[in-house]
């Protein structure tokens, strides 16, 4: 589930595919979006239950597009949502995640059916084809029960009484209600406000259990099934139809592909497209009226539709052929080579671990490979040989051959202990076994990197597709700890985009990630391996490049367990030595030459050096564009985070730390304005070798800019961009280059955590003269009020009345005019959105950086007085941010999305004025 504590539209289908299951005799356990168990129809669930696997189920089906493939089991995503809702989403992203299943399910749209065949086979992953599945509810259904008091089944939400715009059936409810002609169900409370109070036909709410919408349904007798514009284009049919048809009424429903095809004969069709909203209540009180002066009519309508949806929508035979046909589409669709034959191939298992406890995980990599016969080649220290030749044997018959590589990696003395050091590289080991691979393809597999079954497989398949190559690689997932002891992935991306560090050799590559062709070994040369201990798959990489294209699965198998990176032996070469290394092996080389598009100086002495500077040139790929005085944040779900260039860790919550010589911000400014400064907000670790503050240089366009000294107390800082320089160019690479980068050690020197972590950076903001605001003057944040020139981001599209923050952050900026003493005060008329489980809304204001009030927002406007410190930043401008506690879509009763943006709060006026005694 995409949402599991979000009782909507996709709860309630969750619950009548468990029902459907259990009518066929079919298993099936609902997962979160990490695989976790959730609930099953056939066991008990626990909160310990590990990740579900392929040794247990059979395939997956995704409900949503925001669901991505994350775990190791064929998964099937449903065509279910209008195409503008892709773009509503971000189009990019919501793409990326569908695309990343095996397969897709059809509900009869030809839209969305082609859109989907598009897709894969622009991949090279074609689909052959798409099985149906509708989102009806399970059977048995109801006998129609049309009689002359049927009334008009409605559920949802009367936003006009919660203080939004008057919809389009607001007349039609009021009519009926006064007439009793309608049976009016939805919650009781919402956001703080009785909806429905004053409606005599009010029956209640309805439980998300996959039945009682139904059962309602058929107590009414007639069902309202309007689609919006969206699902009309898109033809897709909403849950309405389905539930009407099953529950036995009689459907009236708006025009629709699906209707026209299936159920014209039998649905009242009304063209809603021309009727005002008066015309609507007419047409749709009289058709009620009829229905119930000829029940018997309605009665046959009724039950033409239900015996339609039986035949040719019933949610039982949609998932009995899907269970019955899964299996030959899988054989279909497994990769092969032109033999027909499973690709030998080499894995080349580098465990320079110290301990044997977790070389099963790393070893059932390789056992879980399908379509492909395996050499294994084990490298290994020399004390752990036995053992871990022991743990192989036991596999032995799966494997085509076994050799066990045993070196003395550790010194004797201290092997098994918390400070073993190593004594020698893995370079020198790999460069020796690249002669004698036999297979034409091999991978080098890590204790970080994780494989899906079908990785080598599919890896080697798009080898052999791109006959040129010398390497393929697979789509990227990143696996992070999370809570309870569980861990949380996300997806990257589907197709390699890294040939810019790779060329550059300048972040660390997942090795695990590629299959190389043997011929790689040819262009590896041993004075260069002899330098590597960690890096190598960096320079089978860049070979790889310069020799040509690299192979695409355009298909995530691959996983990079970010957690356990820190259980890396700390190497015998420094991983950026290592790296400079690399590079300098083909300094020489023309190909290099013009494929890299910049260069990176290191210090490998302990103090610091001069940095020495090379013209930076634009990579092949624009920076994105960045709008002034707007703050980008680049944490974790950051909006800046896509300016971040080389040289930075994975962002985290509240920073994004430094983990190189230096590190780039790079952008292209949508807009120049004279007097521009780089806001910076940052801090910084203390310094192990003998000093407390950590330094750093920052630069523009490699022109030094400013030094500055920073410690572990947050600050904003702000350097003035050169004006010759900001209005000449065009695109712009921000450097910060620390004096000192250095693993983490604990008081006895022991490291913690190898990464070289410096500066640690939470935000940037390029800063040109804000606006001036005068006081007491209120400024109106509607469409076309001057209010929205001080709103940065977070913020929607203006509407009539107001403006809504969509997300859980939002900024706006100002310079004041005419304060005497410098003591003022921010004055918002806001309203709240209380979150969708029904939590009051509530809001942390900064001011410059510095948290100054907690406000708790209700469902009315009210007006929010927040001080302003006495001095604003050194342009004497203020940066408000405003976080908010929850932000969700707009959900109708039945749950179904009625605005996918995520709001929070609603934005109505700004006003400063002088402050004023308590």
């Amino acid at each position: 589930m995409t949402w599991p504590e979000v009782k909507n539209a996709e709860y309630e289908v969750v619950q009548r595919l468990c029902v459907a299951c259990t009518n066929i005799g079919a298993r099936a356990t609902i997962v979160d979006n990490d695989g976790y168990p959730i609930w099953s129809t056939f066991k008990n669930i626990d909160p310990s239950d590990p990740r579900i696997d392929r040794d247990e189920y059979d395939f997956v089906i995704s409900l949503h597009f925001e669901s991505p493939r994350l775990f190791d089991i064929p998964s099937y995503s449903a065509l279910w949502n209008p195409l503008e809702f892709y773009f509503m989403f971000g189009y990019e992203k919501s793409i990326m995640k569908l695309v990343s299943h095996n397969y897709a399910l059809s509900c009869d749209s030809d839209l969305a059916d082609n859109h989907a065949l598009n897709l894969f086979q622009g991949l090279g992953r074609p689909i052959t084809d798409l099985p149906k599945l509708f989102h009806s509810p399970p059977e048995p259904y109801l006998p129609p029960a049309i009689t002359d008091t049927s009334k008009l089944f409605y559920i949802g939400i009367n936003w006009e009484r919660l203080g939004g715009p008057k919809g389009r059936h607001h007349d039609l409810l009021e009519t009926l209600d006064e007439e009793d002609l309608i049976a009016i169900y939805g919650p009781d409370v919402f956001q703080g406000g009785r909806p429905w109070e004053g409606f005599k036909t009010y029956r209640g709410p309805i439980p998300f259990d996959g039945r009682s919408v139904v059962k309602r349904l058929n107590e009414a007798g007639i069902c309202l099934a309007l689609s919006s514009k969206a699902h009309q284009q898109s033809g897709i049919m909403s849950n309405r139809l389905f539930e009407g048809l099953a529950a036995g009424t009689v459907v009236i429903a708006n025009k629709h592909p699906i209707i026209d095809k299936y159920f014209s004969d039998c649905v009242y069709v009304i063209d809603d497209d021309r009727l005002d909203s008066a015309e609507l209540r007419d047409l749709v009180r009289d058709l009620i009226i009829s229905i119930r002066r000829n029940p018997e009519e309605g009665q046959r309508r009724a039950q033409i539709g239900q015996q339609r949806l039986a035949e040719m929508f019933s949610l039982e035979r949609s998932l009995e052929t899907l269970i019955a046909t899964h299996g030959e589409r899988e054989k279909r669709s497994a990769p092969l080579l032109e033999t027909g034959e499973a690709p030998n191939v080499t894995v080349v298992l580098l465990y320079t671990q110290t301990s044997r406890k977790e070389f099963d995980t790393v070893l059932e990599n390789v056992l879980r490979q399908q379509g492909v016969s395996i050499d294994l080649v084990c490298v290994c220290d020399r004390r752990l040989a036995e053992d871990v030749a022991g743990l192989i044997e036991k596999h032995r018959p799966r494997l085509r051959s076994v050799r066990m590589e045993a070196r003395d990696f550790y010194g004797l003395a201290d092997f098994q202990t918390k400070s073993a050091q190593r004594l020698r590289g893995t370079g020198p080991v790999l460069h020796s076994l690249l002669g004698t691979i036999e297979s034409e393809f091999f991978a080098v597999l890590g204790r970080d990197d994780h494989w899906f079954s079908d990785h080598l497989v599919t890896t080697v398949a798009a080898l052999t597709r791109a006959p040129g190559a010398l390497m393929a690689a697979s789509g990227l997932l990143v696996e992070e700890a999370a809570e309870n002891g569980r861990t949380a992935r996300q997806i990257e991306e589907l197709a390699f985009t890294q040939h810019e560090a790779i060329l550059n050799v300048t972040d660390g590559i997942h090795g695990g990630r590629f299959v190389f062709r043997r011929e790689i070994g040819r262009n590896i040369r041993p004075e260069t391996m002899a330098l590597l201990d960690g890096e190598e798959a960096g320079l089978l990489a860049l070979q790889a490049v310069l020799a040509g294209q690299v192979g695409q699965t355009n298909y995530a198998t691959y996983v990079s367990l970010a957690h356990e990176r820190w259980k890396r032996p700390q190497p015998v070469v420094p991983v950026e030595q290592q790296r400079q290394y690399i590079r300098d092996s083909v300094t020489g080389d023309q190909t290099w030459q013009a494929m890299r598009v910049r260069a990176v100086p290191i210090s490998a002495m302990p103090a610091p050096s001069p940095v020495r500077w090379e013209r930076y040139a634009l990579p092949t790929a624009a920076a994105p564009l960045a709008q002034p005085n707007q703050l980008y944040r680049v944490v974790a779900d950051g909006n800046g985070r896509r300016y971040l260039g080389k040289g930075f860790s994975r962002p985290e919550e509240q920073q994004v730390w430094i983990e190189d010589d230096s590190a780039e911000i790079r952008f292209q400014l949508a807009d120049y304005r004279e007097n521009m400064s780089l806001r910076l907000t940052c801090w910084a670790r203390p310094v192990i070798e003998g000093y407390q503050r950590q330094g750093f240089t920052v630069t523009l366009n490699d022109l030094p800019l400013a030094y500055a000294e920073v410690d572990q107390t947050r600050r904003t800082l702000n350097f003035p961009l050169p004006p010759k320089l900001v209005g000449a160019s065009e695109d712009f690479k921000i450097a910060i280059v620390p004096d000192w980068p250095e693993p983490i050690k604990d008081a006895t020197g022991a490291v913690l955590d190898p990464r070289r972590l410096s500066v640690a950076v939470a935000d940037f903001t390029l800063v040109c003269a804000a606006p001036r605001v005068k006081l007491d003057e209120v400024l109106e944040t509607k469409a076309g009020a001057d209010g929205l020139r001080l709103l940065l981001d977070g913020f929607s599209i203006a509407e009539p009345e107001a403006i809504w923050i969509d997300g859980k952050h939002a900024s706006l900026a100002f310079q004041i005019e005419g304060t005497d003493d410098g003591m003022a005060e921010l004055v918002l008329d806001m309203t709240g959105r209380a979150a969708n489980d029904g939590q009051a809304q509530r809001c942390t204001v900064s001011v410059n950086g510095a948290p100054c009030s907690e406000i708790t927002l209700t469902g009315n406007r009210q007006t929010v007085v927040l001080p302003l410190p006495a001095a604003g930043y050194p342009d004497a401008s203020w940066h408000v941010e405003l976080d908010f506690a929850s932000a969700d879509p707009v959900l109708a009763a039945d749950g179904s999305i009625l605005d996918p943006r995520k709001l929070s709060a609603l934005l109505h006026s700004i006003m400063v004025r002088q402050s004023r005694p308590d």
